[in-house]
């Protein structure tokens, strides 16, 4: 049993960076239980559609620059030619040692450091980076995203806590059946989790 989680989130905005490591801190304990899907949030024209932010013409932008943009194709590309966990070792580190403005060349020594194939990527960058962004802006419109990070779970949306404790309720919660790592959780990790009427 699985359940879906996706989340729509900027490289490098800070909130949806706050975002992936709450997740990426959660997913040694339940990744087994997430259908996660990592898209990227895709804006048109943006900034005048000008070459420092976008692709296709000005269709495809993304709010941080062109950099920001091409690491998200990387990404998609990461998660579509291996799997969602060689995307969490990956990001990890990219998000820790990374700046906007070396990520075009740190990328590579993390890609080779966490197994994944830099030639395949930047072929996978140039040939099909339009096409999946193309798809996580027609996603994300059909859904209403306009910001980073938007997320939802099981197709609701989820706006409770960035942070692994939250993550991991919140999955455990839309489990049938509680399994061993669900158990143990405490009741509360945040004011918003245990609320009453007039408190």
């Amino acid at each position: 049993e699985q359940v879906n989680f996706q989340m729509f989130v900027m490289t490098y905005c800070p909130f949806g960076t706050q975002a992936e490591a709450g997740m990426i801190d959660a997913w040694d304990r339940i990744g087994k239980y997430v259908d996660l899907d990592v898209r990227f949030v895709i804006y048109s024209q943006y900034q005048g559609g000008g070459d420092d932010y976008c692709i296709d013409g000005g269709e495809l932008c993304s709010m941080h620059g062109i950099a920001e943009l091409n690491e998200g194709i990387r990404q998609a590309c990461i998660m579509k030619y291996y799997d969602i966990d060689k995307w969490v070792e990956y990001t990890k580190i990219i998000n820790a040692q990374c700046s906007l403005g070396d990520i075009e060349t740190c990328w590579k020594g993390i890609a080779k450091d966490v197994g994944v194939d830099v030639d395949k990527i930047s072929t996978c960058q140039k040939d099909e980076g339009v096409a999946l962004m193309r798809a996580d802006k027609k996603e994300g419109d059909a859904l209403g995203v306009r910001g980073s990070p938007t997320m939802f779970i099981n197709g609701a949306p989820y706006s409770s806590g960035r942070d692994a404790l939250s993550y991991t309720r919140a999955i455990c919660n839309e489990l049938n059946n509680e399994p061993p790592e669900c158990s143990s959780l405490p009741a509360c990790g945040q004011d918003a989790d245990c609320t009453k009427t007039g408190k």
